[in-house]
């Protein structure tokens, strides 16, 4: 499962995700796409997590080091 599609589920769907974090659905899109979600967007990420009391395991949100 990729970085993208784990918090997708974690919220319960693209569309869900889109309007937790006041973002088109396009840019959900996106992320899903290319597998995992631009840094920038982590601290709204975890603030809408806990704004909606969802569990993000930070162990498979973390894109793997490829070293």
């Amino acid at each position: 499962m990729t970085q993208s599609q784990y918090i997708v589920s974690q919220f319960g769907g693209a569309s869900r995700l889109a309007r937790a974090l006041n973002k088109t659905p396009s840019t959900i899109q996106r992320w899903q796409q290319s597998g995992y979600i631009p840094g920038r967007h982590y601290a709204a990420i975890f603030a809408a997590a806990r704004a909606h009391d969802i569990a993000i395991d930070l162990a498979k949100f973390v894109p793997e080091s490829t070293e």
